[in-house]
């Protein structure tokens, strides 16, 4: 349990991380720009009063594949045979995500911003399920 946290931990450093630029952009400012996001698009459903429970468990469904894609990470520890488990979770990140936005009705605009947000963390939990995996630590 100890090593999923702390991978868990590190992905959470490279998505806040200011060390890491891509294109020019920290991966702090992406961070700050979809948290931003995330919450004018809450904001947006709470005013126009279209938000539900059941809407917000839809668009935080998504949150399965990070926790799937560490899981390879601290199971398949050093067995590089299996380095395409966090791959495959990053692909049904995003199948996960258009479900979540197709589903959520009346929380569209806020699905896609949570979805962005748990996209851009999911990225950061592969990169470090296969260093884990491969056991080529940068």
């Amino acid at each position: 349990m100890s090593y999923f946290l702390w991978l868990a931990y590190m992905a959470l450093g490279a998505t806040l991380g200011k060390w890491l630029t891509i294109g020019g952009l920290h991966a702090r400012t992406i961070s700050i720009f979809l948290i931003a996001l995330v919450l004018s698009a809450l904001a947006f459903n709470a005013y126009k009063k279209s938000m539900r429970v059941c809407g917000v468990l839809v668009a935080l469904s998504p949150l399965l594949a990070p926790i799937f894609i560490l899981a390879c990470g601290v199971i398949f520890k050093e067995e590089p045979s299996f380095a395409w488990l966090p791959k495959a979770g990053l692909w049904a990140c995003m199948l996960l995500v258009i479900t979540a936005i197709v589903f959520a009705r009346g929380m569209r605009l806020s699905a896609a911003a949570i979805g962005l947000c748990i996209l851009w963390y999911t990225l950061w939990c592969a990169f470090v399920a296969i260093m884990s995996i491969t056991h080529s630590w940068l």
